[in-house]
């Protein structure tokens, strides 16, 4: 009989040590299942980043030019230098074609006080800073009279002040 009982204390030995690793270290199972252990919550993921757009390019400076000389007055809205702008007055328009924002050629051809005129050369535009403040304008100008052309040298002066006015649209 010890022969059969031997072969049963192993099997129990080892259905024992299978159970104890089973089954919670040699405690019977819970009727019910226990509750898992509380532990932290795992984080939640963060959200997306909302995409950010890019900002808005600044808005244009609108400079008021205004001068001329002698019997004529122009006023303009520039608003880019290194663009072609114009100043209007007394029924003449003076077109101004840029090299840089610092300067280029100027040209008009137009009436003025019943009168044929036409001329121009060269402009420049002084700078303070990143902000314009004068421009001079400078070339042969010319007028038909009853007599004949007349051409004359002539120097423009105008001023340059920041405008209330919105920039022309493009």
């Amino acid at each position: 009989m010890i022969d059969v009982v031997r072969p049963c204390v192993l099997l129990a030995v080892a259905t024992g040590t299978l159970l104890l690793a089973a089954c919670g270290r040699g405690q019977p199972p819970p009727d019910r299942p226990e509750p898992p252990v509380a532990s932290e919550p795992a984080p939640t993921p963060a959200p997306p980043p909302t995409p950010v757009a890019p900002p808005a390019p600044p808005a244009a400076v609108a400079y008021k030019v205004e001068g001329g000389a002698d019997a004529w007055h122009g006023v303009g809205i520039v608003c880019d230098f290194g663009k072609p702008f114009e100043l209007k007055g007394g029924g003449l328009t003076v077109h101004f074609t840029p090299d840089s924002k610092d300067g280029g050629s100027y040209r008009y051809d137009g009436t003025l006080e019943g009168f044929r005129v036409y001329g121009g050369e060269a402009y420049s535009v002084e700078w303070v800073g990143a902000t314009p403040v004068k421009m001079k304008g400078w070339g042969v100008g010319s007028v038909d009279t009853p007599m004949g052309p007349r051409s004359s040298n002539g120097i423009e002066q105008y001023t340059i002040e920041r405008s209330a006015e919105a920039c022309p649209a493009a």
